[in-house]
């Protein structure tokens, strides 16, 4: 066994130190260039490590440069320039290019083939955390199906951390079929073939599932509450001479409402005789319904009793509850027994006005 015992142990080229060890055991080496870097295997010499400026280490592959780790210990990956301006400055990982292309480009992948891959598993993450590691967000992507060869059906799930909470929730998913869901972490049970499926994120019956304002954000253009309230102020907004044309049936279904006969069949003359309107008894009422914000109205109405119309027998303009009871009435439909008696009246009245006529010339 030999031993150099030496303050600095040098090696020369032209005047200048290639390598120095010092006593201390500090290996120096020359700064090198992108074609030939100061660390490199033997047989490749333009592979390797360099450091093209002060606090900076820098990696080059075939004389190019691939890797830069910057004197603010930012990790730049095809590029050796950070950016000055914009969030990109305060980035510490910076990716420019991709393999061959000009569009940054990140791969997280899971280690396991396509073919070994079910649904349900994640694929990868990003995630969002204190320097302990404590998780405030993260964005996963799993399975959403069994894979293979060249099957490969991926969602995305964004997850938060409530207030008070110590581990994330997912908020909104992304399925393989274009579906997004938003607060139903379970999945969706009903309107499965919804493009976008809401569910409210709190339980409280005033708060809304959808609440869409305008631009300047003074007015709710439209919202849908937990308690099943559509309301649109910006609707409410814009009024019209027309009369109301929607109609609202047990299940909820909106419908436009029309008297074409393109929409009609089997229509017979209705035989609605002053008899029958007799059987009918206009009332006023005040509304036991309260209002969105838990009043009672003290606005009188008039109208009918839907139970009443239908003992009467005119079942034609009652709409019925899923249970089969008589629940609200077709009002715009009513106006045919009006127009009906009135043409009865009418008939009437031209035939005392000719017995009347006959009388006087006697």
């Amino acid at each position: 066994m030999s031993t150099i015992q030496t303050t600095n142990l040098k090696h020369e080229s032209s005047g200048s130190n290639n390598i120095v060890l010092d006593s201390s055991g500090n290996i120096a080496v020359q700064a090198g260039t992108v074609s030939a870097p100061a660390i490199q295997a033997t047989g490749d010499s333009n592979t390797g490590i360099y450091f093209p400026a002060a606090d900076t280490i820098a990696f080059t592959e075939g004389g190019n440069e691939a890797v830069r780790i910057d004197s603010s210990s930012r990790l730049l990956v095809g590029t050796s320039t950070a950016p000055s301006t914009g969030n990109g400055q305060y980035s510490k990982f910076i990716v420019q290019g991709g393999n061959g292309t000009t569009e940054g480009d990140i791969s997280i992948q899971r280690n396991e083939a396509a073919t070994s891959i079910t649904s349900g598993e994640n694929i990868g993450y990003i995630n969002f955390n204190d320097n302990a590691g404590n998780t405030f967000g993260l964005i996963r992507c799993v399975a959403d199906g069994t894979a293979g060869s060249g099957d490969y059906p991926g969602a995305l799930r964004f997850e938060t951390t409530a207030d008070s909470a110590s581990s994330p929730t997912e908020r909104m998913r992304i399925n393989s079929n274009g579906q997004v869901i938003i607060n139903n972490g379970s999945g969706v049970t009903q309107g499965t073939g919804a493009g976008l499926f809401v569910k409210a994120s709190t339980s409280s019956s005033s708060d809304y599932s959808l609440h869409c304002i305008n631009s300047a954000a003074t007015k709710l253009v439209l919202g849908f509450r937990n308690d099943g309230y559509l309301r649109s102020e910006a609707i409410y907004a814009q009024a019209a001479p027309d009369p109301a044309n929607v109609h609202i049936d047990t299940n909820g279904y909106l419908y436009r409402s029309t008297s074409s006969a393109r929409y009609k069949r089997d229509i017979v003359s209705a035989e609605y005789s002053l008899a029958l309107i007799d059987k009918l008894r206009p009332v006023t009422y005040k509304s036991t319904i309260s209002s969105p914000e838990g009043q009672l109205s003290e606005e009188v109405y008039g109208g009918f009793i839907a139970e009443e119309v239908d003992a009467a027998g005119f079942t034609e303009f009652v709409n019925y509850d899923p249970d089969g009871q008589p629940d609200a009435l077709r009002y715009g439909h009513m106006i045919a027994i009006a127009i009906k008696g009135l043409q009865e009246a009418h008939t009437r009245i031209q035939d005392l006005e000719a017995e009347v006529a006959a009388l006087k010339g006697a």
